[in-house]
């Protein structure tokens, strides 16, 4: 139990006192029990609990004035998490912001109707509109959100429309999303209702807040309200919205999440039960009294003024970094480190997927990983981005797969992509399937497919193009690939073009299956040769590369081995501490 308040001296035993506020969940007047001070910041405001609704609140409301002096002087203070001098792209990936905004927007792209409406209600820095986008641009964005200094921060060019105050919002949406905002509002009820109102016919409404009961909740004056389950259906229900099933779960470990509609007629919200309020005080009367601790006060004053803001900020965040990771790998369904997910399936698993899917014709996008990819898309997030909504992303380098293992992702086997190639070329020259290639300079294509014809005899290729094209061509390319009836896409490009390319341009063909091998047809066509098979199952095939190409590779290695090698430490010390 991780509330935090001090117990009142007037009432040590937590005794009822009904005479104390109006709760802002229900209106409620009688019934509202003093629990006991709010202790993080001190300004005399008090948790408070409805015996109507079983809803937590803070009461009285500190005043405009006061409010805006915690977010300025004290918010960051509490939660050096969020603090950073210069919020940018270092801020975001250690926050996993647009990992958390699109495993939200997936589930959520297909609601609205063609060019319908969104609005989100407390955008932050438009993470979660700015991957909606990418998966909708069809669509039109609306957030509300007065932070005007930072709302467009991983937006990411997104066409949103902002509006300083929820009260303002006009029209009608066919999707309204809340994540983290309804414990923010002196008046839930108030906008709630107003939100009801522009509600489409059959849109819906998508809320997430923190559970007030988990060991992660906190009482402080940034949320003046904390839900329990109850409380939030019966608020929900008095503001006329009506749950609809969903099969999706929060996003995050700790959170209560609702997908609802306007209700058809009046609803009539029950009350709390007496067992239901019971249960509730006798969690209260339990809850740890953590009284601010003059000593961690003292360091943290101290820890600010050595390293600074930036500083105790990058701290915290990589502290949080093992729950931020596991919280994506259980929301996403598979194991997420290192600062991206991997699916740990051998090659036997990926190819029987890629067969099923081109069998069936799902789409299926593979992209694959190793040292160096991992460097780059640390430093770009359309990388990243490209990478994460594969998918099925495999590991194609030995360092990744003994990295993921020593964090405690058990991945089978490397599956590089030379070899990928050959299974998939197999596996179509046996079942009759037709793949496109496109990469490599025209006279190494040409000899690649020589050599791939020669290879595998039954092998029909769906037809092959460069990989020289400029982005004016790219489209012409796509126009190509749709009207050769291929089966796959195979991609030979460099990285980070190879990715960024398939991520941009499967969506727009129809071929079910499409992967990247990178330099392999290098090695097919004959301009380079492959490491022995014993150095391969070694893992030393990056050696016997280096080998062949020093002077191209040994800078590379040299710097991103260096760069991996301080990564992995600082995850598994994280880990091993924080986790």
């Amino acid at each position: 139990m991780g509330l935090s308040f001090s117990r009142s001296p007037s009432s040590p035993d937590f005794t009822a006192n009904n005479a104390h506020g109006c709760c802002r969940l229900c209106g409620a007047t009688v019934d509202q029990r003093r629990v006991g001070r709010e202790a993080r910041q001190g300004w005399g405001q008090w948790l408070t609990r409805c015996g109507v609704c079983a809803g937590l609140y803070l009461h009285p409301d500190l005043t405009p004035a006061a409010t805006a002096q915690f977010y300025a002087n004290h918010y960051r203070r509490l939660f050096p998490y969020e603090a950073s001098n210069t919020p940018g792209e270092s801020l975001l990936r250690a926050q996993r912001c647009r990992e958390v905004a699109w495993l939200r927007a997936q589930p959520l792209a297909p609601v609205p109707a063609p060019a319908g409406r969104v609005l989100e209600v407390g955008s932050g820095m438009g993470a979660f509109l700015g991957r909606l986008h990418a998966l909708r641009p069809d669509l039109d964005l609306t957030a509300v959100e007065p932070d005007t200094s930072h709302r467009t921060l991983a937006a990411d060019g997104a066409p949103i429309r902002f509006i300083d105050d929820v009260m303002d919002v006009e029209g009608r949406f066919d999707l309204i999303v809340m994540f983290h905002v309804l414990e923010h509002l002196a008046d839930p009820l108030r906008a709630l209702r107003h939100l009801r109102d522009r509600l489409a016919p059959q849109g819906r409404m998508v809320i997430e807040v923190p559970d007030g009961l988990t060991s992660w909740a906190e009482v402080h004056p940034a949320h003046v309200s904390i839900f329990t389950p109850g409380s939030l259906d019966r608020l929900l229900r008095r503001a006329g919205l009506e749950p609809q099933p969903s099969p999706h779960t929060a996003t995050w470990p700790g959170t209560l999440r609702r997908e609802v509609g306007a209700a058809v007629s009046d609803l009539s919200p029950s009350c709390a039960t007496a067992d239901e309020i019971a249960t509730l005080d006798a969690t209260l009367n339990a809850a740890h009294d953590r009284r601010p601790n003059p000593a961690k006060a003292l360091v943290a004053t101290m820890m600010r003024t050595l390293i600074g803001v930036d500083g105790l900020g990058a701290l915290s965040r990589w502290k949080q970094s093992p729950a931020l990771d596991d919280g994506l790998s259980n929301a996403g369904g598979r194991p997420f480190r290192l600062g991206t997910a991997v699916d740990p399936l051998t090659m036997d698993q990926v190819l029987g997927c890629a067969e099923e899917a081109m069998g069936m014709g799902r789409k299926m996008r593979i992209a694959d990983i190793n040292v160096s990819k991992l460097i780059d898309m640390g430093g770009s997030w359309d990388f990243r981005m490209a990478v994460l909504e594969a998918d099925t992303v495999v590991t194609d380098g030995m360092g990744v797969v003994w990295g993921m293992r020593l964090m405690g992702v058990d991945i089978p086997e490397r599956v590089s992509g030379i070899d990928l190639l050959g299974r998939i070329m197999a596996l179509c020259a046996d079942k009759g399937l037709r793949p496109f290639v496109v990469g490599a300079k025209p006279e190494v294509l040409e000899r690649a497919v020589a050599a791939l014809k020669e290879r595998y005899p039954a092998l029909q290729l769906a037809g092959w193009h460069h990989g020289y094209f400029s982005a004016q061509q790219e489209a012409d390319l796509v126009r190509l690939i749709n009207q050769s009836g291929a089966h796959c896409l195979v991609a030979a490009l460099s990285s980070p073009m190879q990715d960024l390319f398939l991520a941009r341009v499967h969506p727009q063909i129809d071929v079910p299956v499409a992967f990247g091998v990178g330099g392999s047809l290098d090695v097919i066509a004959g301009n380079l040769k492959r490491a022995p098979l014993w150095v391969q199952k070694a893992g030393m095939e990056w050696l016997y590369r280096l080998m062949q190409e020093p002077r191209r590779l040994g800078p590379r290695y040299v710097s991103t081995n260096a760069r991996f090698a301080w990564m992995l430490l600082r995850e598994v010390v994280a880990r091993r501490l924080f986790a």
